[in-house]
């Protein structure tokens, strides 16, 4: 500020020293308004908004000549222009729901829809009222130059001041970037503070519960023989990844581990206090500081030591599958039992176990005298080892000797030389059904044949030794009745042990299709029962029907024939397509349905010619009329017996 006093005598004089001096602090760059000298004028340096420099007026109510003294003194003031404030600095960012309002490094998750961000502002004025602002936009979108959010007038007297802005309206799965500046609330604002790529990310959503596994060696249920427990869990997947756990081991199933970090590895070690049941619980913390749900897992610690008592055991040579019990026993602790059977070597054959018994408990143990394949154990000297375990696992054992004899005989193996179907039709073809088996030592058989619950056919075999095969062969199975047959054989040794055995079944099939080539016509049966006769023809006198005993080897639907003989050849014929076709011989002789043909029976094959006329036969095909040819296709299956005779007759 500069002062001046202008005497009367001198006014004139001191109004151009005033000018004088206004003029020197425009030179300088201060802006001035000089309104006492008659003018409105204000001077701008760059886009500073102009202050005031308040003068003091001069009377113009008379001349200056008329007044040559001025008593008053007149002050002027010249201010300096204004300046923009200093770009923020220190910023920082805070937000979160858990802790609330953590600070938060860049690139940090955060689990809130909104966030605190905080600047140090200052200004090259001695005095200022500053307000923050920011501009926030998601990673990767440029910012516009307008802020987003604004915070609170704060003084500023010379000394920095921290400055606030709350953003809200964040979303989750979204990162973000932000810059700020400060705003003088008389119209100029400081330049944006240098942004960052990735202030902040946004994860609202919760961890899930880790896969948690009881690592210590347990029993079914969790059962554990040791209070020193290891469990481990799967690392959850989160966008945010997983900062660390939190975990617990209580005896309530509803206590929950605290919200408190306590290990960032997927496993720990804990000491349980004592026996019984036990809860661990374990939940994950991710990186949004966001706490999951818990997951729990029972542990049951059982470390009594087992006991039990023999109260009878085999003394003698016995049968064990006829000993009943074969050992009497009673339990001193909560337990199970074990008898394992030994062979003299050591050789475990087989173990017989029992669920869980309480102290004072009686029990009675038998063996069937199997191994654990269900093969009978050979007469020996065998040894059982009797173990009491508890439910965590741990054990106690006695051992007692045992001789077994008079072991049934087993069955080492049989088979049916035509599994799954018979039909004595086609044993011309395939041979009679039979039925084979071998026993591991010297028995007597007996094997029989059920059907509808009446015992059909039936064998009996004798002075079989052990290994050998023995063999039981089925014929005059067309005299039975169609149907599924279950074969069973009991094999008995020379002291009457017994063991029987399932063969399996087979099905009796008694369909059949005869053919005569005299009478030109052709029967379908079931056994002796006549279902379907039909007229046919058969091969002319150069290419006859092959006569014997054949099987249905393929079956089409529908069926073109092309000629097997070259065009030169007289037998030639252009592609003939049928509807059904039945191959009975690989020579490519079928029973099929004959579009062209419309004249069937006796005399269709007589003529010599090219085959396939109404009179010349066929090329040794058997063809039929299409309806009774659809009928015999549906009803033949696979290897349905052909017997193609010279003459033959049936009703």
């Amino acid at each position: 500020m500069v002062g001046l006093t202008i005497n009367k005598t001198n006014a004139k004089r001191a109004v151009v020293g005033v000018v004088g001096a206004i003029a020197l602090c425009s030179g300088a760059g201060l802006l001035l308004s000089h309104t006492a000298f008659g003018g409105e004028e204000s001077v701008a340096r760059g886009q500073e908004r102009p202050r005031t420099a308040r003068v003091a007026h001069l009377s113009q109510a008379a001349p200056a000549a008329a007044h040559p003294r001025v008593s008053a003194p007149v002050h002027v003031r010249v201010h300096a222009p204004l300046r923009a404030p200093d770009a923020p600095f220190a910023p920082r960012q805070f937000g979160g729901l858990e802790p609330a309002m953590r600070p938060l490094a860049l690139g940090s998750w955060i689990n809130a829809r909104s966030v605190t961000l905080a600047v140090r502002m200052s200004s090259p004025q001695a005095s200022a009222r500053l307000r923050p602002q920011v501009e926030v936009q998601p990673a990767g979108t440029p910012f516009t130059g307008h802020p987003t959010a604004s915070g609170p007038l704060l003084p500023y007297t010379g000394a920095p001041v921290s400055g606030r802005v709350t953003v809200g309206g964040l979303r989750d799965g979204m990162s973000y970037h932000w810059r700020a500046r400060v705003y003088d609330v008389r119209g100029v604002a400081s330049p944006w503070m240098e942004p960052s790529r990735v202030a902040l990310r946004v994860r609202l959503a919760a961890p899930a519960a880790p896969a948690l596994a009881l690592l210590t060696p347990a029993r079914p249920g969790n059962w554990v023989p040791s209070r020193r427990l290891t469990l481990g869990w799967s690392v959850p997947a989160d966008a945010s990844g997983i900062r660390g756990y939190s975990y617990t081991l209580a005896r309530s199933r509803s206590y929950a581990p605290l919200l408190h970090w306590r290990t960032w590895r997927p496993g720990v070690t804990v000491q349980a206090n004592g026996a019984g049941l036990w809860y661990f619980s374990v939940r994950a913390l991710n990186n949004a500081h966001t706490w999951g749900l818990p997951a729990r897992i029972p542990v049951h610690i059982d470390t009594a030591q087992p006991r039990l008592r023999v109260l009878s055991a085999p003394t003698g040579a016995v049968n064990p599958s006829r000993a009943r019990p074969l050992l009497r026993l009673r339990l001193t602790e909560r337990s199970s039992v074990t008898v394992d059977v030994l062979t003299a070597k050591g050789r475990l054959m087989r173990s017989i176990l029992t669920s869980v018994h309480g102290p004072g408990y009686a029990l009675s143990m038998n063996w069937d005298g199997l191994d654990a394949h269900g093969t009978p154990a050979v007469n020996g000297h065998y040894l059982l080892r009797i173990t009491a375990t508890n439910r965590a696992g741990t054990r106690w054992s006695v051992t007692r000797p045992l001789r077994a004899l008079s072991v049934a005989p087993a069955f080492t193996g049989y088979a049916f030389t035509q599994p799954g179907v018979n039909n004595p039709y086609n044993d011309g073809v395939d041979g009679p059904e039979q039925i084979t088996a071998t026993l591991d030592a010297p028995a007597r058989v007996h094997i029989e044949a059920v059907h509808d619950g009446r015992v059909r056919r039936a064998w009996d075999l004798t002075s079989v030794r052990a290994g050998d095969v023995i063999t039981a062969t089925w014929d005059h199975a067309a005299a039975l009745p169609s149907g599924t047959y279950a074969f069973t054989a009991t094999a008995t040794d020379v002291a009457g042990n017994a063991r029987a055995v399932g063969l399996g079944s087979i099905r009796l099939d008694l369909r059949h299709i005869v053919v005569s080539l005299k009478r030109q016509k052709l029967w379908a049966l079931d056994g002796n029962h006549v279902l379907l006769s039909s007229l046919v023809t058969t091969g002319g006198p150069e290419l006859p029907t092959p006569t014997g005993d054949f099987e249905v080897i393929d079956r089409d639907s529908p069926f073109t024939f092309h000629s097997p003989f070259p065009t030169s050849s007289p037998f030639w014929y252009a592609d003939s397509p049928t509807s059904f076709a039945l191959l009975f011989q690989v020579n490519g002789y079928f029973i099929h349905d004959a579009p062209w043909r419309g004249n069937f029976g006796p005399g269709s094959n007589v003529v010599d010619g090219k085959p396939g006329s109404d009179t010349t036969g066929t090329h040794g095909c058997v063809n039929m009329p299409y309806d009774k040819m659809r009928w015999l296709y549906n009803w033949a299956t696979m290897y349905t017996p052909v017997q193609v005779r010279q003459d033959v007759s049936l009703q």
